[in-house]
């Protein structure tokens, strides 16, 4: 199905057979056994890049190993978890040997592991250096969730380290999902004909529980603005071909038992030389649907989209559509990496899927700012001076 926005037409994902977070690992194992990636590891095809998924989380477990199933480029042949009983029950559904599997005590025993080729880190924020780190210096490149780091003096870190060592390393990006479209590409082909005039993003994810590793700052880094703000200024940096000169930026808080370590809601304005104004706002605490909107002289971009905050919403039409977004956007993720580990990605267009780390780097930069803005309570400069 195709969906119509202004006059641009953005194809709809057809939904996949994945299986939800919330299945057990028993039950996501037995359903692999006999499948795609069953298969692929009975006799692992040369053409593939071996990944190794780090954190058997919602994320790692619930959405990066259905998606190696799907993906051209990459086969699971290792998973890293701190929970032992966890990983082998899987590794035994997905058809993994004992030998596949690793903890974060034996982690660094993956270097002589000459199937393993990608890490895809999928933990907490907070041990992303750590793993990266690690990761380098076995020789692996390496995949990160986004935020790439909890600041930038750590992703500066983790960039440094893969260059010591010479691997790859970039951030997973699924922004473009998270507003409904394919990837940024084609819709910044609709918006930059036309003269921009403004940008606004809306980007929200619920926190349910005080437990929950985002309300952490030694985990987290940050609550919303780190969290999703990264996701939103990638939209509003994708529409333009120049760079913000100043932002100004307020924080709200509503559930301060809940967030009293980290931001709740956060919301700013960004100027840009040529005049462009963006606002962007996130929130761990949505009230709206999340939504891009760009406004130009000639034309504009208008997506919704709501995003899929829990089961409930499962039948709802909108949330079908966002689900099949996010599950291609995991697969453009892995199968963009691989070309690029393999040196097969061309053109000027950056690959659907991954930014890269100096890109990485300069979003913490950003948010950093922002964070200063509202500390400071007044406008801050984003220029930088040589």
């Amino acid at each position: 199905m195709a969906t119509q926005h202004r006059g641009t037409t953005y194809r709809n994902v057809s939904r996949r057979d994945f299986l939800g977070t919330t299945t057990s690992v028993a039950a996501l194992g037995i359903a692999f056994g006999t499948s795609a990636l069953g298969k692929a590891n009975a006799g692992r095809e040369t053409s593939k890049v071996g990944v190794a998924v780090v954190g058997l989380g919602n994320v790692g477990f619930g959405s990066v190993i259905p998606a190696i199933a799907c993906s051209q480029r990459c086969e699971l042949v290792g998973l890293v978890s701190g929970t032992s009983s966890k990983a082998r029950i899987a590794a035994a559904g997905f058809g993994l040997g004992a030998d596949s599997i690793y903890g974060y005590e034996d982690f660094d025993r993956i270097a002589a592991d000459s199937r393993i080729d990608v890490l895809y880190v999928a933990v907490p924020t907070g041990k992303h250096l750590e793993i990266v780190t690690r990761a380098a210096r076995a020789g692996k490149h390496v995949v990160v969730e986004s935020p790439m780091a909890r600041n930038s003096n750590e992703a500066l870190a983790m960039q440094e380290v893969c260059a010591r060592f010479g691997t790859q390393l970039a951030i997973a990006d699924r922004s473009a999902a998270r507003f409904g479209l394919e990837d940024w590409n084609g819709a910044r082909a609709v918006v930059q004909s036309s003269s921009i005039r403004k940008i606004a993003t809306v980007l929200g994810q619920q926190v349910r529980s005080q437990g929950d590793w985002r309300v952490d700052p030694s985990l987290s880094g940050g609550g919303a603005l780190l969290g999703l703000g990264c996701e939103a200024l990638r939209s509003i940096r994708a529409m333009c071909n120049e760079e913000p000169v100043s932002v100004v930026a307020q924080e709200t808080k509503v559930r301060s038992d809940r967030f009293a370590q980290v931001d709740e809601s956060v919301t700013w304005t960004m100027t840009f030389a040529s005049g462009v104004e963006a606002h962007g706002a996130v929130t761990y605490r949505p009230q709206q649907a999340t939504a891009l909107q760009v406004l130009g002289g000639q034309s504009g971009l208008d997506s919704q989209w709501r995003e899929v905050v829990d089961s409930s919403m499962a039948e709802d039409a909108a949330g079908l559509a966002s689900h099949a977004a996010t599950e291609s956007a995991f697969v453009q993720t892995l199968d963009s990496f691989a070309d690029r580990v393999c040196d097969r990605h061309r053109g000027s267009d950056r690959p659907a899927g991954i930014i890269t780390a100096d890109e990485g780097v300069q979003e913490l930069r950003m948010i950093e700012a922002i964070y200063r803005s509202i500390s400071r309570g007044s406008e801050v400069s984003l220029i930088r001076h040589s």
